[in-house]
């Protein structure tokens, strides 16, 4: 299926005319991934975001020498978004394709110069709001930290080393660092 037709029918494009959204897609360089191919490596330099088109990609963070699973990228959504905002931003995940993936690769560039499109309004206005989920989550799993955190703790004499139930621990094992 062609790049514009799988646009076309994602609900975020779904009052965006034709022009502004081939207009996009001829300034976006599309890139597929087979599966389990690398698309972005934590700790990488971040130059852009992605959208992806089709497939699916998995989402993992490294920290203390462990990974850990935080989620999936499913068709319409963006991730990589740090990309866009900060130039000198590196990946905070390891994202691999789970099955064959097709993206469309967003610059800061773009962003700019194409900001009167209407198809990049209904970007922004999507990234916005998958930002939005993402902060909420995030949100969530730290308060869940802090549930814990305030809950009788029994290591209070184990070295600080070994308290990989203090929040701190926690954290740095839901989010790497």
């Amino acid at each position: 299926m062609s790049i514009y037709k799988t646009l076309s029918k994602m609900h975020m494009f779904k009052e965006v005319s034709k022009e502004d959204l081939k207009d996009l897609i001829s300034q976006c360089e599309p890139s597929s991934y087979a599966m389990g191919a690398l698309v972005c490596q934590q700790g990488e330099a971040a130059t852009h975001a992605m959208l992806l088109l089709d497939g699916r990609l998995d989402v993992s963070v490294r920290a203390e020498n462990k990974t850990r699973s935080v989620g999936s990228i499913h068709p319409g959504e963006i991730f990589g978004e740090q990309g866009l905002f900060h130039n000198k931003g590196v990946r905070s995940a390891t994202v691999l394709a789970s099955k064959p993936s097709h993206c469309l690769k967003l610059t800061p560039k773009i962003m700019k110069t194409h900001s009167n499109n209407k198809a990049m309004v209904a970007l922004e206005r999507h990234l916005i709001a998958t930002m939005s989920r993402r902060i909420r989550s995030t949100n969530t799993q730290i308060q869940k930290a802090w549930k814990e955190e305030s809950k009788p703790n029994i290591t209070q004499n184990v070295p600080e080393k070994e308290k990989s139930s203090s929040l701190l621990g926690r954290l740095k094992s839901l989010f790497g660092g």
